[in-house]
């Protein structure tokens, strides 16, 4: 590249400021990455090993940067870009689904037309999901076994 003459380093130049521009008009990793998911998005793209090109130099934004880094790394190659950030996106909103729902245990029962009929009548008396409804029917029934009523 030094012994390159003028008008092809000019060229080169252009080039990288035209994709520089191009690259950092792009927001959408920008706009999802924060201080919540960022630590999780890292781990995600890398597992437990560094590219070789990141260095950590302790500061806050430091994975972050490393993220977008990344994004802009993989502008040459869109595609990938996007299914990178689609999978990381749907992958992050499995992980939330299942934050949220820790301490309960999704299950699957078998019932008859008619009890599922009877339980959608008392949904909607009662303006209850369908999980509170049974929740609470089956505490009522524990509690009367407890109390020696069965």
């Amino acid at each position: 590249m030094l012994d390159a003459s003028r008008t092809l380093k000019e060229r080169i130049i252009n080039e990288i400021e035209r994709k520089w521009i191009t690259y950092s008009e792009k927001k959408d990793v920008d706009k999802w990455i924060n201080k919540e998911n960022q630590a999780w998005a890292w781990n995600y793209i890398y597992a437990n090993s560094n590219p070789v090109w990141f260095y950590d130099n302790g500061q806050i934004n430091n994975l972050r940067d490393g993220i977008v880094t990344t994004f802009d790394l993989l502008n040459e190659i869109p595609d990938s870009r996007q299914l990178l950030l689609k999978n990381m996106k749907s992958a992050w909103s499995q992980k939330a689904y299942r934050d949220k729902n820790n301490g309960k245990k999704a299950v699957s029962i078998v019932l008859s037309e008619d009890i599922i009929k009877k339980l959608d009548v008392i949904c909607e008396n009662t303006d209850r999901r369908k999980n509170e409804v049974v929740t609470r029917l089956i505490r009522e029934e524990y509690d009367k076994i407890k109390k020696g009523g069965h």
